[in-house]
């Protein structure tokens, strides 16, 4: 990586006429690397949210009326930090509550997530969905009560804007790069 960008990406941004950041710590990051004219922060943008039918999310998913529920939206791969959001959901023994796995498994990461899970002798507590399509996503967005996203490396992930669009709180890791949900007491960013 050292010669990567010794050689490719700053001579690349030295010649670079302007610069999009869509995240604060992305202009830190070009700031670490002297470049500091025309930078423009423009995060991600997402569309408004529309309300879907919690209703219909919870018959398809076989959930309770009445219990919580903790949604992680995304796809599923070992960068998402799954295992540590699942030993966490499992230490935090919420009653009454479930964590659902919504996404595309990519990399065997959701088969692995699977086997921790069994191993747990928990399987009723957690609900995989595999990946949801844009009505199945806002059905999902509407029934969850708290959204999550145990990331290690990101840049500026869509899925959280998306839960932010529909008025979700969030719980998130530093490395998703998005403080403003803290600052603007949307949710709380933690190790």
């Amino acid at each position: 990586k050292r010669i990567f960008l010794k050689r490719i990406e700053r001579p690349l941004l030295a010649n670079a006429a302007a610069f999009q950041a869509v995240t604060h710590k992305e202009i830190g990051d070009l700031v670490g690397q002297s470049v500091v004219e025309h930078m423009n922060l423009i995060p991600n943008g997402v569309e408004p949210f529309i309300p879907g039918d919690e209703a219909t999310f919870r018959s398809r998913f076989d959930i309770g009326e009445d219990e919580q529920l903790v949604l992680f939206l995304g796809r599923l791969h070992a960068v998402k930090g799954l295992d540590l959001l699942v030993e966490a959901f499992v230490k935090a023994a919420l009653p009454n509550t479930r964590l659902v796995i919504a996404g595309h498994d990519e990399d065997g990461t959701g088969r692995r997530i699977a086997s921790q899970v069994k191993a747990f002798g928990l399987d009723d507590r957690f609900v995989f969905t595999g990946h949801l399509e844009a009505d199945a996503r806002r059905d999902a967005l509407t029934a969850a009560d708290l959204f999550v996203l145990t990331k290690d490396r990101e840049g500026l992930p869509n899925a959280v804007l998306e839960a932010l669009a529909a008025g979700m709180p969030c719980l998130l890791t530093p490395m998703c790069n998005v403080p403003e949900v803290e600052e603007a007491a949307a949710g709380r960013v933690t190790e």
